[in-house]
């Protein structure tokens, strides 16, 4: 073929077009002609250039009509990506291209398409180089476009992962199938494109200089701002793609933190996320602040799970991880927030490692008084996390070893609780050694919570853990029975302590004794104990959990009351305040079940909350019982010893009320037995128990009304003064 078409653009409408250049225009007379020009130049090639105008009021026009070869047409249309779609309607050429009216193409661009094309039949997609140029034609950078499928198009947020349009030609087919733009799309209509073109075609590069992008003060692009163009790739994102990362913000009345936490996920140097929130009955704005936030940033996949309140951290985790759709999870607290790095710091990391599980970061805490510490977890190893967790809550980890180990399980220090569970299961972690997590320090945090039941935590980490830590066996301490194995009443007195309930039933939830039913009797509670005890039965559907109402009349008639409701041959009062260990039951159980004459067993308690000390009462001594209680409520009993002594005395209302039912259970031939074990856990709080509070003479008084209760019985023993 002869060079004609350069001087003769006639020729090119007699001819059957292998290429079809669409150009957009509107008012852009002052470049037109170059973009002309620079098609009419791309040698003895046959195309079609089709122009789509939307009514421009210059000398686009004029220009136009100078130009016979052109299908051009100038009206009213409904911007950009729809007057592309017309010159993508009209396009007969078997390859595609459209280039803007204000940019150009190189010479020669053409035939080096085509021969790639003709040399590579099973491509579809093809693109060059890019030069960026300003308003005076001069070159300021160069695009260098390299090769790339699906995965390394959908990185919007990774410079150069988008190909800069003018340069990329494709097979008119790819329409057909594919579609055309969208016309909802202002500035990210090409990539959404590219990326149903790269789910099926890969694409190719060829690395010369094809085009020219032009930067100037008309242009969408013209002042290099792309925050405008990242709402739209968000949204082309996010159609197409699954992100990576769910992170999992879990919320209970955190309405004045939550946004920056939030904010702080949006930041992020890595996009590739959505967000879950779940708020556990937040009693404050949080509800509304959170959809406010959603509605306000409406380019980010964000949900909302709005749920009763259960008490549970690691419920609501566990609630909002069974939402997310990403491969890897990162919780993040709504009162903490994160370095613009962490997503992506992780992301790479678990990528690079296939065998890594979670990775973890230092992180910074933040003080209330607004200065900052920076906290550096120490490397990864098995026997340092036996010991302590070495790895913040707010890590990312795969979801396949989430769903592996069960989810976050029901005790404090969750996340410390997760990562053994990891390691059972041959999972292992890695620290990034940036401080990337910012922990905000909060006297009435979870971590403080956690941190006053401390030791129920290692201890219940123990149990949960034999493959980690060893089991320890308490068969020496009686014989097994042979009989068929008790059920167990655990009967909880409540009275307005709902902040503590949900604890208080795991840990009975928890036991490694399975046969044992669990009674919550709500003493006329005034907070939300209802609607606590509520949810928990409504998530334990398999546990025999129940709630009795009552009008309130005190601990007495609260624990007399579990006993009317109790089935179990054995029963266990509980405070809602208070913790049993794991083994509470099965080891005071199997005394109970091998020593018919023992009536009632007692362990050594655990103080928690303000006080973390052990108090032990010693081995069982009736004479010492009298002038001394040895013992707490929270001692497995037989429930005939109960009947036998007729419950606890309304008398005792003021105190003292199970040490008197201890007496009476001695006074009816019973003896007690002490399991050396600090399974009990009592909480000490700020403000002292009515036990402590008791004065001088009232002390004396109970002591008394004790003594007039049981007079043979003291006389019998020797015992001159109860007060002794």
């Amino acid at each position: 073929m002869s060079g004609t078409y350069l001087n003769n653009e006639e020729m090119c409408l007699a001819m059957d077009p292998v290429f079809s250049v669409i150009t957009p225009s509107f008012q852009q007379g002052d470049f037109i002609e170059q973009t002309i020009q620079s098609v009419l130049q791309q040698g003895d090639i046959s195309y079609e250039h089709i122009v789509v105008d939307g009514g421009s009021s210059d000398s686009t026009v004029d220009i136009l009509k100078r130009h016979s070869h052109l299908q051009w047409t100038s009206e009213k249309d409904e911007g950009q990506s729809d007057a592309i779609n017309k010159g993508f309607a009209q396009a007969k050429g078997k390859y595609i291209a459209w280039i803007n009216s204000d940019d150009w193409y190189e010479p020669g661009v053409f035939k080096k398409v085509e021969d790639f094309f003709e040399s590579h039949p099973d491509a579809s997609v093809v693109m060059g180089n890019c030069n960026l140029v300003n308003d005076k034609d001069e070159v300021f950078d160069v695009v260098v476009n390299k090769a790339r499928g699906f995965e390394e198009l959908s990185r919007f947020w990774v410079g150069n992962s988008i190909p800069t349009q003018p340069a990329i030609f494709f097979k008119r087919d790819l329409l057909v199938k594919h579609g055309l733009l969208d016309k909802s799309l202002h500035y990210a209509m090409d990539y959404e494109l590219w990326l149903r073109f790269a789910k099926e075609n890969y694409f190719h590069h060829i690395d010369e200089v094809f085009a020219n992008y032009r930067f100037h003060g008309d242009s969408k692009s013209g002042d290099q701002d792309w925050s405008k163009f990242r709402p739209e790739w968000r949204k082309a994102y996010h159609r197409h793609c699954t992100a990576p990362v769910s992170v999992v913000v879990p919320n209970y009345n955190y309405g004045h933190h939550i946004e920056a936490a939030l904010s702080s996920v949006l930041q992020q140097t890595y996009q590739g996320f959505e967000i879950v929130i779940v708020d556990d009955g937040s009693t404050d704005s949080s509800v509304s602040i959170i959809q406010s936030f959603i509605d306000a940033h409406p380019d980010f996949k964000m949900k909302l799970i709005a749920q009763e309140n259960s008490g549970l951290p690691s419920q609501s985790r566990n609630v909002g991880i069974t939402h997310t759709s990403g491969q890897y999870i990162l919780p993040l607290d709504a009162d903490d927030l994160l370095a613009p790095q962490m997503i992506e710091f992780c992301v790479d990391e678990l990528e690079r490692a296939p065998d890594l599980s979670f990775v973890y970061t230092d992180q910074i805490n933040l003080k209330p008084d607004g200065a900052t510490e920076v906290w550096g977890h120490p490397e990864y190893s098995l026997e340092a996390l036996k010991e302590n967790n070495i790895a913040c809550y707010c890590s990312m980890y795969r979801k396949s070893a989430w769903s592996k180990v069960g989810g976050y399980q029901r005790v404090g220090y969750e996340d410390w609780d997760f990562w053994l569970s990891f390691a059972e299961k041959g999972f292992v972690g890695k620290r990034i050694p940036y401080p990337l997590f910012v922990y905000r320090e909060n006297a009435n945090g979870r971590f403080a919570i956690d941190t006053a039941k401390d030791a129920f935590i290692r201890s219940s980490m123990r149990v949960r853990h034999p493959e980690l830590y060893g089991k320890k066996d308490y068969a020496e301490l009686a014989p097994e029975s042979t009989q068929i194995q008790p059920l167990v009443s655990v009967i909880i007195s409540c009275f307005n302590h709902a902040e503590y309930l949900s604890e208080t039933v795991l840990s009975v939830l928890d036991q490694t004794y399975e046969y044992t039913e669990c009674i919550i009797v709500n003493d006329g509670s005034t907070d939300d104990t209802i609607a606590k005890a509520e949810t928990l039965i409504r998530s334990y559907p398999n546990k025999q959990l129940k709630l009795v109402n009552k009008v309130n009349g005190g601990l007495v008639s609260a624990r007399n009351c579990g006993a009317e409701h109790a089935s179990g041959e054995y029963l266990l009062f509980l405070d809602a305040d208070d913790l049993i260990h794991p083994e509470f039951i099965a080891s005071t159980a199997k005394i109970l079940n091998a020593k018919r004459s023992v009536g009632f067993v007692y362990t050594d308690v655990q103080h928690i909350g303000v006080r973390n000390d052990i108090w032990s009462g010693g081995s069982f001594s009736p004479q010492r019982l009298l002038y001394e209680n040895i013992l707490t409520c929270t001692s497995l009993m037989r429930r005939s010893v109960f009947d036998e002594v007729g419950g606890f005395k309304e008398i005792m209302d003021k105190g003292y009320e199970d040490w008197e039912f201890w007496i009476s259970a001695v006074e009816k031939g019973w003896a007690g037995e002490h399991l050396p074990e600090p399974f009990f856990y009592y909480r000490k709080h700020q403000k002292a128990s009515m036990l402590e509070r008791i004065d001088p003479a009232i002390d004396a008084e109970l002591r008394q009304k004790i003594r007039n209760l049981h007079p043979e019985l003291y006389r019998s023993m020797g015992v001159q003064n109860a007060q002794q």
